[in-house]
């Protein structure tokens, strides 16, 4: 079960990477164009997809442990997810 959710953390991680680089480019555009507002709304998304993401790499970092799996287990389970 850690094994598995161990992967699923780390496609996790890749997808938030993924999010963060196009996120960037849509910024540069955003600014580039003259529409900061926007920027600026793309510059939020960005922030928060890093965030999380750094989050991940260091619980990935720190090696997932039998007890966060099973935390997190019943918190889905009580969450019906």
């Amino acid at each position: 079960q850690s094994e598995s959710f161990e992967g699923a953390l780390w496609s996790a991680l890749r997808a938030l990477e993924e999010k963060a680089s196009l996120t960037r480019r849509l910024v540069n555009r955003s600014r580039d164009s003259g529409r900061m507002l926007i920027a600026q709304r793309f510059q939020e998304q960005l922030q928060e997809a890093e965030d999380n993401a750094s989050i991940l790499r260091d619980l990935l970092r720190n090696g997932v442990r039998d007890d966060t799996v099973d935390a997190l287990g019943h918190l889905t389970e009580r969450t019906g997810d």
